[in-house]
């Protein structure tokens, strides 16, 4: 399945180098853009693309995410790569949450929970960074 990415913004503010994957599949694709939306617009220091589910495991050696947004569990060997918000998209359904190996299973999370996770994991990937990583 081909890649649908999106890039960024030709007219947004510089970015810092860390990106965020929102991955979807089309039958999502309001949801998908909807979040995709919400990160750019909230965190504009993020570069943040879009891809189908089945294309991650191509797109995060290659971009190096430091959250991916999906709403598949997590399949990809971690190797110290992305934190991994999977976000089921039932009226009931929850999310769960693996920043640093340490998992979270969050309730029908809502636009802070979100926000909170980018957070905590560009905080990580930061800390990452300073330590020179592994």
């Amino acid at each position: 399945m081909p890649i649908v990415e999106k890039s960024r913004r030709p007219d947004g503010p510089a970015r810092s180098g860390m990106c965020v994957l929102v991955a979807f599949e089309d039958e999502y694709r309001l949801y998908r853009e909807a979040v995709m939306r919400i990160v750019r617009n909230l965190r504009p220091h993020l570069e943040v693309r879009v891809y189908e589910p089945d294309a991650l495991g191509a797109a995060i050696p290659r971009l190096d995410p430091i959250l991916v947004i999906c709403n598949r569990p997590n399949t990809i060997s971690p190797n110290g790569r992305p934190a991994w918000f999977e976000l089921r998209l039932e009226p009931e359904g929850f999310g769960l949450l693996c920043i640093d190996g340490e998992y979270s299973q969050i309730p029908n999370p809502a636009l802070d929970e979100l926000l909170l996770a980018i957070d905590e994991a560009q905080e990580l990937a930061r800390a990452k960074e300073e330590l020179g990583g592994c």
